[in-house]
């Protein structure tokens, strides 16, 4: 076994886990359950993703896809999400009038 990912939590360890089988590598976590009793131990390097040896390679190589992926989903602009917003809050704001109005 060898660790391709230190996780800051189980959460993003099992984000990673899944990443890697989608693309359809065997991710192991470590350390899952050492995080109940951080006020003894340090609080880095609990939990960590490992893979088979002979996945080593291609684990990395995914993982370095995904990494790259979200940098560049992190600088593109949310225009379609703002504007579901917009017509969230149209909808939230039209209800309110009408509702008093009903009155």
């Amino acid at each position: 076994m060898r660790q391709v990912y230190e996780a800051a939590n189980v959460l993003e360890a099992h984000m990673i886990k899944g990443v890697l089988e989608q693309s359809g590598v065997t991710g192991f976590i470590d350390g899952e359950f050492l995080q109940g009793g951080m006020g003894e131990l340090p609080a880095a390097g609990l939990v960590r993703v490992s893979v088979n040896d002979v996945d080593y390679e291609q684990a990395r190589s995914i993982l370095r896809d995904w990494e790259n992926s979200q940098v560049q989903e992190a600088h593109t602009p949310a225009s379609h999400f703002t504007g579901w917003i917009g017509i969230f809050l149209f909808g939230f704001i039209t209800g309110l009038v009408t509702a008093f109005w009903l009155m």
